[in-house]
């Protein structure tokens, strides 16, 4: 009788380990899809080139911007030297309109979002 209950003890135990060890690697599997889907996103702006003379986080006129791209982060850096003000600004999606293939501000100016990271040029 002792050895059925050693056995049932021995067959409790191991089965409690495999099912630690199951639980384990589900919740890995889980908690690393958890972090591919909720990885903070990055805001994507509508980059713009300023082509005329505006102050960093002024009001920006549609005819003085030019579409450079859609990304996360700004285009690279060719402002030209002068004095510091806005060269290249980010505006959100809903601040911009569709043109044919490309995207102009929306109305007759917008202000750059100011969560934008913007370049000037001093």
């Amino acid at each position: 009788m002792s050895t059925l209950k050693i056995n049932r003890l021995r067959t409790g135990i191991i089965l409690s380990f495999l099912l630690i060890i199951c639980t384990f690697f589900v919740v890995k599997a889980i908690d690393k899809k958890d972090g591919v889907d909720k990885a903070p996103r990055q805001t994507e702006y509508r980059w713009f080139r300023i082509t005329s003379n505006y102050s960093p986080g002024n009001p920006v006129s549609s005819s003085d911007a030019v579409y450079l791209g859609t990304s996360a982060t700004p285009p690279s850096d060719d402002c030209p030297t002068g004095n510091n003000n806005q060269c290249v600004s980010g505006f959100l999606t809903s601040q911009t309109t569709t043109s044919g293939s490309s995207y102009v501000l929306s109305g007759s100016s917008q202000t750059p979002n100011p969560s934008a990271p913007h370049i000037t040029k001093n």
